[in-house]
């Protein structure tokens, strides 16, 4: 799927990040704590560059995760137990957090590698893609509709916030508008789709 929306012309950058439930362990022995919550399956390098504010994420090449925007009591130098689906991650570090959203989000951001391809296959998904300044919106929209239905940002935060805990496994959501993205080319566009796809 990121390939597909890569070669969409004036788009410049894709994210593709798929949200799963994932069970999260802190503590050891008999202080242990699970709790249920949700991840993000991403490539690190691009949720960086279409998430402003977020940093290199600095350590997701390794085996590593990173403190998510809905992250409580989890900060970068934790170390979390990590299980989603079959896939049993072990413990591993909490190597860097991005800012914290007032509406909540993943706790985790974890390296899509880490996963299996039935887990991912299965996951929940949206794709960030950054439109090259200069081209037109409607033009970058229209093309992109072609894969998949489009939205703003802002209808697209206010769905998530409204239906994060029950979306649909295989959806891609995709969002069109102003993200906030700041380059040194200038303001660009984000754009977020919704069609039945799976990775990537």
């Amino acid at each position: 799927m990121s390939e597909r929306l890569a070669a969409v012309p004036g788009v410049t950058a894709v994210s593709t990040e798929l949200d799963v439930p994932v069970a999260l362990t802190t503590g050891s022995g008999g202080m242990a704590f699970t709790e249920l919550n949700r991840a993000l399956l991403v490539r690190p390098q691009a949720y960086a560059r279409l998430h402003p504010g977020s940093g290199s994420l600095p350590g997701l090449g390794e085996r590593a995760v990173a403190a998510g925007p809905g992250a409580v009591g989890v900060s970068a130098g934790d170390s979390l137990g990590v299980r989603v689906g079959a896939d049993d991650l072990g413990r591993l570090p909490v190597a860097a957090g991005v800012p914290r959203r007032m509406d909540g989000g993943a706790a985790v951001l974890i390296p899509a590698r880490l996963l299996l391809a039935a887990t991912l296959a299965q996951a929940a998904s949206r794709s960030f893609v950054a439109v090259r300044p200069g081209a037109d919106p409607a033009t970058v929209e229209a093309e992109l509709s072609r894969i998949g239905s489009v939205s703003t940002v802002a209808q697209w935060a206010a769905r998530d916030a409204g239906t994060r805990a029950s979306a649909n496994a295989g959806t891609l959501t995709a969002v069109m508008g102003l993200g906030g993205l700041f380059a040194s080319l200038g303001l660009v566009n984000t754009v977020v789709m919704a069609v039945s796809e799976t990775w990537p």
